[in-house]
């Protein structure tokens, strides 16, 4: 409310409701199955899948990256 904007809040047990970061953590685990070690991971290489992530367009962004509207939205503050 102090933001002025609206906030959802999914019930417990309830992945459908959110659909957007569900795929997401999909998209993450093609990178990082569960249970990887990250012992044998370069910042480097954690940087280049989040990345590759945040520059592959999605439908619920009208086909934008999310760095496409983070950057378009960080010149409007």
């Amino acid at each position: 409310e102090a933001l002025g904007m609206p906030t959802y809040y999914a019930d417990p047990y309830s992945s459908y409701q959110r659909g957007t970061n569900e795929n997401r953590n999909g998209r993450i685990r093609r990178y990082l199955p569960k249970r990887t070690s990250f012992d044998d991971l370069s910042d480097e290489d954690l940087q280049a899948i989040v990345q590759e992530i945040n520059d592959t367009p999605l439908k619920v962004l009208n086909w934008e990256t999310p760095n496409e509207v983070w950057y378009r939205e960080l010149g409007r503050v």
